[in-house]
């Protein structure tokens, strides 16, 4: 069983820059690596919600090793993580849940696999049908560490009992402010 890669992730060449209402793609270059990211069209600082940078992408080296089965994704971004899930033969469903709808119009069509059900939604609140479990989960949907630390229990009490291995961006690491992964048991 191969296990995707973080540059099986990658979504530069693959994703064309444009906007859906609030939100725009576009690419950049940052110390020679040209990258894709997605804005807020109207902030005038344009801070990246999502980016398939090396940097952005080595934090998913953990999810990536222990992904299998039925996969839910909270926060669709650029789609980053499905594109990578795609390439293996052993994930068998990849649920998605996105808060804002232009976001899906602007990055939903990339990904037409029946193996893709996404859903305009919040994860923390939507109600998923009775019985429903995945085999592995990842929530990449606040926008930084503190918004995540400060939901990360809800998102254990919501899913512990749906999901075998669970996995975060942006949890709290050490006191210089870094980010981790959590991957395991929720």
């Amino acid at each position: 069983m191969t296990q995707p890669t973080v540059d099986d992730c990658r979504v530069t060449g693959f994703i064309l820059p444009g906007q859906s209402g609030n939100y725009r793609i576009d690419t950049g270059v940052w110390f020679g690596e040209r990258y894709t990211y997605l804005v807020e069209a109207n902030d005038p600082e344009l801070w990246e919600l999502m980016d398939d940078s090396s940097e952005t992408l080595s934090f998913y080296e953990d999810f990536l090793a222990v992904v299998t089965g039925d996969v839910l994704l909270c926060g669709l971004g650029l789609g980053c993580l499905i594109r990578g899930l795609l390439t293996c033969d052993h994930v068998t469903s990849i649920d998605v849940m996105e808060l804002e709808q232009d976001i899906i119009d602007l990055v939903g069509p990339y990904y037409q696999d029946p193996r893709v059900n996404i859903v305009q939604g919040d994860g923390m609140t939507y109600e998923w049908p009775e019985g429903k479990r995945w085999n592995t989960a990842f929530f990449d949907a606040f926008p930084n560490v503190a918004q995540l630390s400060k939901n990360y229990s809800t998102i254990e009490e919501r899913f512990w009992l749906r999901v075998d291995q669970l996995g975060c961006f942006a949890r709290p690491k050490h006191e210089d402010g870094n980010v981790m992964i959590q991957v395991g048991n929720p």
